[in-house]
């Protein structure tokens, strides 16, 4: 299994990470994914929501009969944004637990 989420606090800016799990293995730790390097600070909010668009698919053209499958993820991250628009971006990525 594979889970993406979203970390941040009011002193580190957000960033996406995923843990994952095989079979009786332990949980992996935090792995990160994508660093935003600001605040999200767009025209449309102050604070910002965060986490809304997340979610993980299996890959639909993963092997059945392997050991291990595959996961495609999507979570936002932010480049700040300005005074004309909002600084949310996508990112997708696929992990391999």
């Amino acid at each position: 299994m594979v889970v993406g989420f979203t970390t941040s606090s009011s002193n580190t800016f957000p960033a996406i990470q995923m843990v994952s799990k095989a079979g009786t293995n332990a949980q992996s730790g935090y792995v990160l994914v994508k660093q935003s390097g600001v605040a999200d600070s767009g025209f449309t909010c102050s604070p910002c929501r965060w986490g809304d668009y997340g979610g993980a698919t299996p890959d639909p053209a993963g092997s059945a009969t392997a050991a291990h499958g595959e996961v495609w993820l999507t979570n936002q991250w932010t480049n700040g944004g300005d005074i004309f628009s909002s600084g949310d971006k996508t990112f997708n990525w696929e992990a391999k637990p």
